[in-house]
């Protein structure tokens, strides 16, 4: 049995208690296109309370299956946003935030390019800067980051797949964070071309291109997630990845590369386990290793949720604690408004030097975020 049959039978045999929940994921284990239809289906007799709650139960059996519910929420948040009209104050106000915010992706990605393709959107007046502003007035929030990456996703395919044109409407969000935020989402779209249709920007000669054609600002968020179609090259080993990380130029984005291929290997659960996980890392460069000890730790507390980044972070070795410690600080400063809040959530880390790093964590520090 392969790893996808193992989680697409243990997403089938799920239960929540709910039974418009339980049959959707009995009928459509780890499809997510099955499982928007089945509530596009319920949708047409059942009222919006009984949608959310079924919405919330499937989120929660997707987020238990390790780390496979982002591309689920993310198909979900289209829906949603058809379900309210396309309302997209009312659909992202009662978004989950489950799955590493993918639902908000989905929704702003979906609003955008219905937009732009009906023609009530116009691409040379659309002004980026304030879209996000209608969810709140804090632009460090993470519904605001989740926000800007949507737009990147959408961007990029309204530009159609035009990376240059994209980026440049990107630099009009008004914070480094949400700039930030929109290049990854024109970075990730330019994956998910790739792996769904052999499509996007790549050149088969050059495995690191467009990343070492595009400025500073922008290519530390191309090699985070470059690192996916690396991976692909090498058949998803880590260490092979990890090993052309090592050549890259200049080298201050090896440790950028070493983030993104931590996060994409616990990602796409390419390791069973936290031990095979690190130990993978441990065949880099040991400059580079705590980087992507780290990139792993930032995707846990994201998909799954920051108490489990912090007890993942517990069990690695103590050379790659602070980094892990930082990584996870970073998501909890934008998870949460005020600094009691992250207190209370770093509060469970028991040594006083690791508590200090996840409190005190820059979140502007973009480069790895």
């Amino acid at each position: 049995m392969t790893y996808d049959q193992y989680i697409d039978e243990q997403i089938r045999e799920s239960k929540t208690g709910n039974v418009y929940a339980d049959t959707i994921l009995s009928l459509c284990g780890n499809d997510e296109h099955c499982t928007v239809e089945s509530l596009q289906k319920l949708s047409q007799n059942e009222k919006q309370e009984i949608i959310l709650i079924t919405v919330d139960n499937l989120l929660d059996v997707f987020q238990k299956s390790e780390l496979i519910c982002h591309q689920h929420a993310h198909h979900i948040g289209e829906f949603l946003l058809g379900y309210f009209n396309a309302n997209l104050t009312k659909a992202l106000s009662l978004a989950s935030g489950k799955c590493g915010g993918a639902m908000y992706h989905g929704i702003v990605e979906n609003y955008f390019l219905a937009g732009i393709f009906s023609g009530s959107m116009k691409l040379e007046n659309l002004d980026v800067s304030n879209s996000c502003d209608i969810l709140n007035n804090n632009p460090r929030s993470l519904v605001r980051i989740d926000c800007s990456h949507g737009f990147g996703h959408g961007l990029f395919k309204a530009y159609n797949y035009d990376i240059s044109s994209t980026l440049l409407k990107c630099e009009e969000f008004r914070t480094n964070l949400e700039r930030d935020a929109c290049y990854k989402g024109v970075f990730m779209e330019n994956q998910i071309q790739f792996f769904e249709n052999k499509t996007g920007v790549f050149d088969e000669h050059d495995i690191f291109y467009p990343c070492n054609t595009v400025s500073d600002e922008k290519a530390s968020a191309c090699y985070h997630y470059q690192t996916y179609y690396i991976l692909g090259q090498h058949q998803l080993s880590l260490e092979k990845g990890l090993s052309e990380c090592d050549k890259i130029l200049p080298e201050k984005f090896v440790k950028t590369c070493y983030y993104g291929m931590g996060a994409q290997a616990r990602g796409m659960n390419m390791l069973t386990s936290s031990n095979q996980f690190v130990s993978s890392c441990q065949t880099g460069n040991p400059k580079y290793q705590s980087y992507c000890v780290a990139g792993g730790a930032g995707v846990i507390a994201k998909q799954i949720g920051p108490e489990k980044g912090l007890e993942f972070c517990e069990s690695v070795p103590e050379d790659f604690k602070v980094e892990c410690y930082k990584a996870v600080g970073r998501f909890i400063h934008l998870l949460f408004s005020t600094m009691q809040e992250i207190h209370e959530e770093c509060s469970v880390i028991e040594n006083v030097e690791y508590y200090d790093v996840c409190v005190n964590t820059n979140p502007d520090d973009r480069a790895e975020l």
